[in-house]
């Protein structure tokens, strides 16, 4: 049989090692920050079991430290491989001419994210910017996550009405018994970085908005 303080100190190890295994190893950029880190922290712990401290002292105070790196790794803001990071969101363009609005949005769902919600000027400048720098997008630009609803009124997908910001191209947005939708309009486009309401499914010589999904960090 062991005694207490061996049973403390198993357990101290068996806690830490679960701990360490669940290390994010997909990003070779936080694990290189967090190594020296990391080599503290297990020398720190260790020591604590190993000065033979009452059992419940040394496992609250390792409780304490894991918890504390592991809410540092979950408030971390990064974005996934191919997403690009903008503000408090990552943004990722699928070049693909998607002529269902609703077709675009579920794509971006399946990513964990949504079609695009933009606030200001300067995250009206980011997107622009963004689709410009693909290798193919068309006049049409992108999908933008509006959509009218019964009252004929636009709202974002996430509930909220378009109010404040809005970078309507002259005119629009109009007919809202038939353009239910909006886009906004590539670098190709004498109209490009504003936005227009449309079909919300777009048929004709095969020119559609491609995919802008955007996911918001926690």
């Amino acid at each position: 049989m062991f005694p207490s303080f061996g049973y403390a100190l198993v357990f101290c190890l068996m806690i830490f090692t679960g701990f360490s295994r669940s290390w994010p190893d997909n990003s070779k950029r936080s694990l290189a920050k967090t190594t020296q880190p990391q080599e503290k922290q297990s020398f720190v712990v260790n020591n604590n079991c190993a000065l033979g401290q009452n059992e419940r002292q040394t496992l609250s105070l390792i409780k304490e430290k894991v918890d504390k790196i592991a809410a540092n790794i979950k408030n971390e803001a990064a974005c996934s491989t191919g997403w690009v990071q903008h503000g408090k969101s990552c943004y990722i363009v699928i070049d693909i001419p998607t002529a269902e609005w609703s077709a675009a949005r579920r794509n971006c769902l399946k990513f964990g994210g949504d079609l695009a919600k933009i606030t200001s000027k300067d995250e009206n400048q980011f997107v622009y910017n963004l689709i410009g720098n693909q290798a193919y997008t068309t006049s049409l630009g992108v999908w933008l996550g509006l959509h009218r609803k019964a009252d004929t009124k636009f709202y974002w997908t996430d509930g909220t009405l378009l109010a404040g910001y809005n970078n309507w191209d002259a005119g629009e947005p109009n007919n809202p018994s038939t353009e239910k939708c909006a886009h906004l309009y590539g670098k190709s486009n004498s109209r490009k970085e504003k936005w227009n309401d449309c079909l919300c499914k777009i048929a004709g010589n095969g020119v559609a908005p491609v995919i802008l999904c955007q996911k918001v960090l926690k």
